[in-house]
């Protein structure tokens, strides 16, 4: 009795092992291929390799995606890169703005370093360690000496700023950011465009800037602000205002303009208050149509407000504003 039992124990543990080692061999590539997903120890995540930028001073390797990017220029490239969802770590700061930065994106720039844009404190940059370095044309004789601190990209001056973000974003990883910002401008554009267009009809347009001891007449081209009043919205521009960039006048050369419609910058200095003053008050300022009809209208920095997408988008909330006001 105790034999059968004995041999039937001993065919039952037979025939288990028999069962669990079906089981084991039926699982197991499932059982292998899971473990490749659910490892303990995960597969390191791939090295971003530098990629190579092509420049005005030639090629240079920036970091696949920089972390502490320095921007050393006068062409808002802080309005451009903040536009991409870039917040740089060293900023360009200017005597004439009262934030330090430019004044329209001082508030996004909040914990930013600021260096001078025009003469950079070269030590107290490599005291930042920033791990890329953007500049303008205007500060190409400071690129080899800013390469010895981190890799140096220069941008050459283009007065398209869409090429200039472009660039910028390019260096930076951004180009399908860049490439939405410059659509959703297309669209504002058009909308604003056709409400500005029935509102003024050909009424001419003009943009002065008061300087100390000139007024200064904004051209029909060569400018990113010349390039959104007359290409982009397709105004008017007044007749005499210079085929190109800008033009110096006397308060007595204001004569020789007499548009419907005046945007009017004022520059920062001791005396501006004063100097507005005595403009507003000659029989020459007086005397102009937009004067007279009460179209001249005040804005901010225009001029350096234009090379971003964050700049023109407000200049034309404003045109908007104060053109179809009378409608």
């Amino acid at each position: 009795m105790f034999k059968c039992i004995k041999l039937s124990l001993c065919i039952a543990a037979v025939l288990l092992v028999a069962v669990l080692a079906g089981c084991g061999g039926g699982g197991g590539d499932s059982k292998t291929s899971g473990s490749t997903g659910s490892s303990s120890n995960p597969a390191p995540a791939v090295k971003e390799e530098p990629r190579t930028i092509k420049h005005a001073k030639g090629e240079t390797k920036v970091p696949a995606s920089p972390q502490k990017i320095a921007l050393i220029n006068d062409n808002a490239f802080e309005d451009n890169m903040l536009a991409m969802g870039v917040k740089p770590y060293i900023g360009s700061t200017f005597a004439w703005s009262e934030k330090k930065f430019y004044p329209h994106i001082a508030d996004e720039l909040q914990g930013v370093h600021g260096m001078d844009g025009q003469a950079p404190n070269l030590e107290q940059l490599s005291e930042w360690k920033p791990d890329l370095i953007i500049i303008s044309g205007q500060n190409e004789k400071f690129y080899d000496q800013l390469s010895k601190i981190a890799p140096t990209v220069q941008v050459a001056f283009n007065a398209d700023w869409r090429v200039t973000h472009m660039q910028l974003a390019e260096i930076v990883g951004k180009t399908k950011e860049a490439e939405k910002n410059l659509q959703d401008y297309d669209k504002k554009l058009a909308e604003i465009k056709s409400e500005v267009q029935k509102a003024i009809g050909q009424q001419s347009v003009m943009v002065t800037v008061i300087n100390e001891k000139t007024i200064r007449i904004q051209g029909a081209t060569g400018h990113a602000l010349n390039d959104l009043l007359y290409k982009d919205l397709g105004l008017a521009p007044a007749k005499g205002i210079p085929a190109e960039n800008r033009v110096e006048v006397s308060l007595e050369g204001m004569s020789t303009f007499n548009p419907d419609h005046i945007f009017m910058q004022r520059n920062r200095f001791s005396t501006i208050e004063q100097v507005v003053k005595n403009v507003q008050d000659s029989n020459v300022w007086k005397n102009i149509s937009a004067v007279k009809q009460g179209n001249v209208y005040n804005v901010d920095n225009w001029l350096a407000m234009s090379w971003g997408p964050k700049g023109r988008s407000m200049i034309l909330d404003q045109i908007k504003k104060d053109l179809t006001a009378k409608k």
